[in-house]
């Protein structure tokens, strides 16, 4: 009987050690599993490249994050650097700058962004820092909580100023029309108005706010040309989560345009990861000059 008595025992002890080496090493695996920092960048924009299609250059252009949160602060290259602030107070502070070789060349632009409390865009103006003077840049009007009317008060140019982006048509997926409206000067027949019908339509590629071009503004560079142009401040907002408009659910296929009787169409190159590597444009029509854009990624 002792001896049943300490085999039983012996088995018993070496059947609790088991379990308990089991359970450590269960709870290091899972403290190792817990405690593995997660990277935030992993899947967001590193670099943009910006070419044009006439060949006038191109610009590489870094994306910045607080490597911590993974939020994203701005872009910067060797000849420009854009940072986005963030809210305080409802107002958020955009400074566009110009690089130059000579320090003492360099041009800065500060816009300052007044928001609502649900990070609403409710209007831009840049500033005169000299001078301490705002004067409105950008002005929006919101019909049920959606924007009705976008208008570039910039003075512009004699071809093209007052540039309003107006009565946006949505399909509770994506942007589907638009019309635009702007006013030059013809030394002829004075201050002449110009209106253009769009329609867009889209692809089954989802949106994340990465890939430029997808925000429907169009700009002075279109009302003059006919050609798509990137707003870098509209675009760095949207990545900072501000924006004036919904996000499509789809990335942008074609542009057509009725003013212009032309068609732009969007094409699109996908990485092994089935993320946008590279975006550039064709068109019908007469000859336009398009940027192309380059993505890489964290």
């Amino acid at each position: 009987m002792g001896t049943n008595s300490n085999n039983i025992n012996i088995l018993y002890m070496k059947n609790l050690f088991y379990l308990l080496f089991s359970l450590v090493i269960l709870l290091s695996c899972e403290h190792e599993k817990n405690t593995t920092p997660t990277n935030k960048l992993e899947g967001k924009p590193r670099t943009l490249e910006i070419t044009a299609s006439n060949g006038d250059g191109n610009h590489l252009l870094y994306y910045i994050y607080d490597t911590a949160s993974g939020v994203f602060y701005g872009l910067v290259s060797d000849s420009l650097q854009i940072t986005v602030s963030d809210k305080a107070d409802n107002i958020v502070k955009v400074r566009i700058a110009a690089l130059s070789s000579n320090p003492a060349f360099n041009a800065t632009i500060l816009y300052k962004v007044y928001m609502s409390d649900d990070d609403r865009i409710e209007t831009i103006t840049k500033v005169d820092t000299i001078a301490a003077e705002e004067t409105a840049a950008y002005t929006m009007h919101y019909e049920s909580n959606a924007v009705d009317t976008f208008t570039d008060v910039q003075p512009s140019n004699l071809f093209a100023n007052n540039i309003t982006n107006y009565n946006y048509q949505y399909d509770g997926n994506n942007y589907t029309k638009q019309k635009l409206l702007w006013y030059s000067l013809d030394l002829v027949l004075g201050i002449r108005s110009a209106e253009d019908s769009i329609t867009y339509t889209y692809t089954t590629l989802p949106n994340n706010n990465f890939v430029p071009m997808q925000i429907p503004y169009l700009s002075a560079g279109y009302a003059i040309t006919g050609s798509v142009e990137n707003n870098l401040l509209l675009y760095a907002l949207a990545l900072k989560g501000y924006t004036v408009f919904r996000k499509n659910t789809y990335l942008i296929q074609s542009l057509i345009s009725a003013h212009y009787n032309r068609t732009i169409n969007y094409h699109y190159t996908l990485n092994s990861l089935n993320q946008v590597s590279e975006l550039s444009f064709s068109a019908t029509g007469d000859a336009v000059i398009f940027n192309s854009y380059k993505l890489t990624y964290y």
